[in-house]
């Protein structure tokens, strides 16, 4: 899989194109209008933001914008530490500028799921609280939805299910167009941790059927995943293994890391119900190199969980004992 770079080098201001803040303000808002269907489209424009250069103490907010497109894009594709330079970036441009308020929402609800991702729960539900009381009583429907989002994931990760699922609940009742199928896909994850299938598969269905309906290529891999999972716990292999094939072409090729180490997970927990045991470790094992190389504590703890339990499977209990000591220094880690 090639890894997108998000790194933007930002053109000389002697060479760059000289633009308005009107040119760049209508780049901006076509960047992140798309940011659900083309995602390289998405990027391209936000870094074309970046190689402007824009008359003398006006470039700010266009920047910032740019960057919390980047920011978002970059959170989404599991490369957390390249979304939090360009959150950061963001929130510093932005945090004081008229009339941007929503967009600090934004970056507020990427800092929570890079948080959540990297089990500091504490200061996702601080990013979260603070990305509502920025957007105040706008309406801002996308950026309420990003923040209950993350809301009811921190709050599943803490096994509050039914909060999680009231949480869910108020996003959908406000969600529209491809924010419908994120909000199905949150769901079908919440009752997929749950245990509850029969609703997981409901929701996953939505989320799939929607996400290609609108067109969104974000959700589309992540409902994939979560809808072969559910067939996998039903016993339907073969349809698990159809839904997590084109879940796992679209991760590739989109670069998007952190889907791909979901579908990973639920190959090497397919291979492992079929008693094969070295096929589930390859699988599991290079999910964890992704998981490690994006800091994403949370993957991997579930790698190694995995990796431990297959090989007590296969009768290799030193490696068993090494992959859950490894397991329980991630969980003494773990903040509430």
């Amino acid at each position: 899989m090639t890894t997108p770079s998000w790194k933007v080098d930002r053109q000389d201001g002697a060479t760059a194109p000289t633009a308005s803040p009107v040119h760049a303000g209508l780049i901006n808002r076509q960047a992140w209008a798309v940011r659900w269907e083309d995602r390289k489209q998405s990027t391209d424009l936000a870094r074309e933001v970046l190689s402007l250069r824009l008359p003398q103490g006006r470039q700010g907010p266009s920047v910032g914008l740019a960057c919390r497109t980047l920011a978002w894009q970059a959170q989404w594709s599991g490369e957390l530490d390249e979304a939090a330079d360009f959150a950061a970036e963001a929130l510093e441009i932005l945090k004081d500028a008229p009339r941007m308020s929503v967009a600090v929402g934004d970056v507020q609800a990427v800092f929570a799921n890079i948080y959540y991702a990297r089990s500091r729960r504490d200061l996702a539900r601080a990013s979260i609280e603070a990305g509502f009381e920025a957007i105040g009583a706008d309406e801002a429907v996308a950026t309420r939805i990003d923040l209950l989002c993350a809301q009811a994931a921190v709050l599943r990760q803490g096994r509050h299910m039914k909060p999680a699922a009231e949480t869910l609940l108020k996003a959908m009742s406000i969600a529209e167009g491809p924010e419908v199928a994120r909000v199905h896909h949150d769901l079908a994850r919440l009752f997929e941790a749950d245990q509850a299938f029969e609703e997981a598969m409901s929701h996953a269905m939505r989320a799939v059927s929607g996400a290609r309906a609108h067109s969104n290529r974000v959700i589309l891999p992540y409902a994939l995943e979560v809808l072969g999972a559910c067939h996998r716990v039903r016993g339907a292999h073969d349809r698990a293994r159809t839904y997590l094939a084109e879940g796992r072409a679209i991760a590739e090729a989109d670069g998007d890391r952190r889907v791909l180490c979901q579908v990973l997970r639920q190959i090497a927990l397919l291979e492992a119900d079929g008693g094969q045991m070295q096929a589930a470790l390859r699988a599991a094992d290079r999910g964890l190199m992704i998981a490690r190389e994006m800091t994403h504590p949370l993957l991997e703890r579930q790698f190694l969980r995995l990796i431990a339990e297959s090989y007590e499977a296969l009768g290799d209990t030193d490696a068993a004992l090494h992959a859950y000591k490894r397991l329980y220094h991630l969980l003494e880690a773990d903040y509430e």
